[in-house]
């Protein structure tokens, strides 16, 4: 009799016995008999699942079993015994326990031991340098959302990069204001009522050409971006679907 492991749930088992003569030969069986499994200590069995292969690969006496437990009569939790019924082997009637197993009944899943983790307090797994100590501080930290910003944090620090450039809309995140010393604002206005013009693309550059861009960025509602740009001329440039404008307009930045 052999113990062939506990296993998951829903696996399939393979194994391997033998069938001899007084005389420790190998031979077949006369009559097969019928391999069952038992649960537990009880008297229910059942066959469905098993597969019974003699003489395995053609070896004399060398018999294989597969048994698929996806069946529910194979639950978590039990052992299970394979039992051989009513064979004959060289001339007498034979019954015999095969082998043994059971279905997570000795093993932590890692179902189980993920659930007693997570779910487990966290009170005396805080050591110093420790996972737990580390999911302790950030659990204990004050809710980021509702921190201003930049507040307290310093230059670098993503509060204060968040803080300090991101005060528009996310749709306009691919702006570039430019790094000069002036403040510049520019007006854009439709040619034909000279009303704002909103959500605009707007970029300056260097050259009249448009390939040294020095800042971008879109109109607010009444018509205004402003750029840091440094002292000069500058060439700006616009863009709006459904819109043509006369580009580059030159302007001096001072």
């Amino acid at each position: 009799m052999q113990y062939l492991g506990d296993i998951p749930k829903n696996q399939t088992i393979d194994f391997f016995w033998s069938t001899n003569a007084a005389d420790g030969s190998s031979i077949t069986r006369a009559t097969n008999g019928t391999i069952h499994v038992y649960k537990a200590n009880s008297t229910t069995e059942t066959t469905t699942g098993v597969t019974d292969d003699e003489d395995f690969d053609s070896i004399t006496g060398i018999h294989h079993v597969r048994i698929v437990t996806t069946d529910a009569f194979y639950a978590a939790a039990n052992d299970y015994a394979v039992i051989l019924k009513a064979a004959t082997i060289d001339g007498k009637t034979v019954n015999a326990v095969l082998a043994h197993f059971s279905i997570e009944n000795r093993f932590a899943h890692p179902n189980t031991v993920a659930a007693a983790v997570f779910d487990l307090s966290m009170t005396g797994h805080t050591l110093s340098g420790s996972f737990g100590e580390a999911v302790a501080n950030a659990g204990a930290a004050a809710d980021p959302w509702g921190t201003a910003l930049p507040g307290s944090y310093t230059a670098g620090k993503a509060g204060y990069i968040l803080g300090t450039y991101l005060d528009q809309k996310v749709s306009t995140s691919n702006q570039s204001p430019g790094a000069g010393a002036i403040a510049f604002t520019y007006t854009l206005t439709s040619t034909l009522d000279n009303s704002p013009v909103p959500d605009a693309a707007v970029w300056a550059t260097a050259d009249s050409s448009g390939t040294m861009i020095l800042a971008s960025g879109r109109t607010d509602n009444s018509g205004e971006v402003t750029f840091y740009l440094d002292p000069g001329t500058v060439y700006i440039w616009r863009a709006k679907r459904g819109w043509t404008f006369a580009n580059p307009d030159t302007e001096t930045v001072s």
